[in-house]
């Protein structure tokens, strides 16, 4: 199974487990990124994320698919997964 996705609401990670998750999977593997405090020595209060999500939909899609699908067809994984958020992030 796959989930390509920009949403305006909070990440699920077991969402995303589920997406991916098959039987004959012996792991699942994610990323998870957040905020950091810091950068470069300047404090972090939060990320504001936006995007037009018309176009940003179909680019996540295409920008995961060669990925997704080398990965499907020659090692035999069961499913991909690429989810994106449009909010405010804070520390």
């Amino acid at each position: 199974m796959t989930l390509f996705e920009i949403r305006d609401q909070a990440l699920s990670v077991d969402e995303v487990t589920q997406a991916v998750a098959h039987p004959s999977a012996g792991g699942t593997t994610l990323f998870i990124g957040t905020v950091r405090d810091e950068n470069d020595g300047q404090p972090i209060t939060l990320l504001e994320y936006e995007a037009y999500t018309s176009m940003a939909q179909p680019t996540i899609f295409l920008a995961a698919l060669p990925d997704c699908a080398a990965r499907i067809i020659w090692i035999g994984m069961a499913g991909c997964a690429a989810s994106g958020v449009t909010a405010r992030l804070f520390v």
